[in-house]
Formats: C-alpha cells, structure tokens, sequence
C-alpha cells in the first residue's frame, strides 16, 4: 500500500474524544480503498457490544484513511451480523481453512464460501498460512485477492526487505473459473 502501512491488534479501551466522524460507507468516494495503512482487527474487537471503545476506534481509523482488515476470519468470534457493522474492507481467510486445501477431495467449501461473501460485500480477501503450490494454485482459481504465508515469503527483518523485493512473486488471481 503507497505511502501506508500495517498494524495489528485490539484497539485499547479508552474514554477520550474521537479523532473524527465515523465513516459511513466501506469504500472512499470514487471507489478507491483507504491508502493511509491497514489495521488488522481481531476478536473480541470484532465482536459488537463486547468492546464499545474499541469498535469505536476501528470507525475513527477508518475515517481517517486507514483500511480495516479481519484477521483470522471463521475463526473465534466471527460473527456475520458485524460485517454490515464494522468499516471492513478486508477478509484474511485463516490458515487452518487454507490448509485444508491440500487434502484429497473438495476440500475447499469454507475457502470458496468465504470468498464468495467477501465478493457479495464488496470487500477484498486475503488468505493466511500459504505454504504449498497446491494451495495457491487453487487460491488463484478461486480469485482469491491476495494471500501470505511460507511459500510467498518467510517472515524478515525490515532491513531484509530492499534486498527480498525485486524477487517478489506478484499476486494474479486466475481467471478461470473454479468448477
């Protein structure tokens, strides 16, 4: 993301004002996602009602520019009813659904359900804990958006990455059709 970053967490509680008015639409006028950063929410932030102020502050994030991802989504306290309530721009598919697509069989219901409800609300997607060719392969099939995990990049320190990002393998969904 140009000029952004990402941070991850539950947002603390806090009695302060806020940092501006809530945004009320998922994407920026023009149709643009937020470019200030992402933040990866997880439960219980994610869950209404158990942590006010901290739903709160993904509103104000979101307000200002930064992109709301849910982390580790089917997992926990992922509960359908807030993603019509939260600023969610992005999905971020668990790992323990992603590898589940190496096993024999049609394995891939979760995955493909998940993608197909990021795609109704007009959210992104991103899958978590890639590690085989298998795995994106059918990912890309599936026209997951984005994906990490081992076999795109093992985690570096931040003085590793000039040197790791011109053999970066680009993310291309597949345009064919999964059956």
């Amino acid at each position: 993301m140009p000029g952004g970053g990402a941070a991850e967490g539950h947002p603390p509680n806090r009695q302060r004002e806020p940092l501006g008015p809530p945004a009320h639409r998922r994407r920026p006028a023009g149709g643009d996602r937020p470019c200030a950063g992402e933040y990866r929410a997880r439960p219980p932030t994610t869950q209404p009602g158990s942590n006010r102020a901290g739903i709160a502050v993904l509103f104000e994030l979101r307000a200002r520019g930064v992109g709301i991802q849910i982390d580790d989504f089917g997992t926990g306290y992922s509960s359908l009813s807030y993603l019509q309530k939260l600023p969610v721009d992005t999905l971020k598919i668990d790992r323990s659904f992603v590898s589940r697509l190496d096993e024999a069989g049609e394995k891939a219901e979760i995955v493909e359900s998940i993608i197909a409800l990021a795609r109704s609300l007009d959210l992104d997607v991103i899958a978590e804990g890639i590690e085989t060719e298998r795995q994106l392969a059918r990912l890309r099939m599936l026209r997951c958006d984005g994906g990490q995990g081992f076999l795109l990049s093992k985690p570096m320190p931040a003085e590793d990455l000039r040197a790791f990002l011109p053999g970066v393998r680009l993310w291309t969904p597949s345009r064919t059709v999964a059956s």
